[in-house]
């Protein structure tokens, strides 16, 4: 039953992805950067853990103790072997949201049982290939995006300010507004290589509608910037670009564009 389900999403998919791109990524094809989708209202066996607030709901302190706790332990397979998981794993091209519905996320990753409110898409891969000169990671995320590499934090960032400032005193802090999910954050220049694991974790906490992006900034690089004088930087990207995948990008926002990914992965 499972593989019927499976091969239908795969036909489905591959579909529909020929006319739009996949907001949390997809089953058909892949990058090397893969994820799934975790629920932190229940356990492995579905019973309410104490993130749960009852009604598919959350418990915001109660997330951010979970979400702190995983974060020390750099998100690692024990640390999530205890919360509620998806039934398909993802390959993603890139992290470029606009302001969507929550319950598309479970949908995603072939959930049809997860409520959108409590969880936290994990995605990981090893670079293939990466600038010789240092670079950044640069995003925001409603609710919150966390970027790690070998295990330590590179970027995070969240509109719950105080939660993050209570629970982890690094937090970096969003400054000022802009649209809907704040003003980007920017982690320390880090030189990248070969066979070093990345991490991107995205959550949603209440529900309703979820978005954000994740950018790359490399030392040196004279960008231009945009109205508020913020760079437009290179998209996070894990395959080549082409034309149709450079309009998609910039129905959001504007970039900074290049042939090939900054950082490519180990398939």
């Amino acid at each position: 039953m499972q593989i019927k389900r499976t091969l239908i999403t795969l036909i489905f998919t591959s579909i529909l992805g020929l006319a739009q791109e996949m907001p949390f990524g997809a089953m058909y094809y892949e990058t090397g950067f893969t994820g799934n989708l975790f629920d932190l209202k229940r356990d492995y066996d579905g019973n309410p853990t104490d993130v749960a607030s009852g009604n598919g709901k959350t418990n915001l302190d109660e997330f951010y103790k979970a979400f702190g706790r995983m974060i020390k332990k750099g998100f690692s397979n024990k640390a999530l072997e205890d919360y509620g998981i998806a039934d398909e794993m993802v390959n993603l091209k890139y992290l470029n949201i606009k302001g969507i519905a929550a319950e598309e996320a479970p949908s995603a990753f072939g959930s049809s049982y997860i409520e959108p409110s409590g969880i936290v898409a994990v995605y990981s891969g090893k670079i293939e290939q990466a600038p010789m000169t240092p670079v950044r990671f640069s995003g925001v995320f409603d609710d919150a995006i966390v970027v790690l590499v070998n295990g330590e934090v590179a970027l995070y960032v969240s509109r719950h300010i105080g939660k993050l400032r209570r629970y982890d005193p690094k937090t970096v802090s969003n400054a000022r507004k802009k649209g809907n999910v704040g003003q980007p954050a920017y982690g320390p220049y880090l030189r990248l290589k070969k066979g070093d694991e990345i991490k991107l974790i995205i959550a949603e906490i209440p529900g309703g509608s979820m978005g954000g992006y994740l950018d790359i900034q490399v030392q040196g690089h004279e960008y231009p910037t945009d109205k508020l004088g913020d760079p437009i930087l290179h998209p996070f990207l894990t395959v080549p670009l082409t034309a149709d995948l450079q309009k998609e990008l910039n129905k959001y926002r504007q970039h900074t564009f290049q042939n090939q990914p900054l950082i490519t992965f180990q398939k």
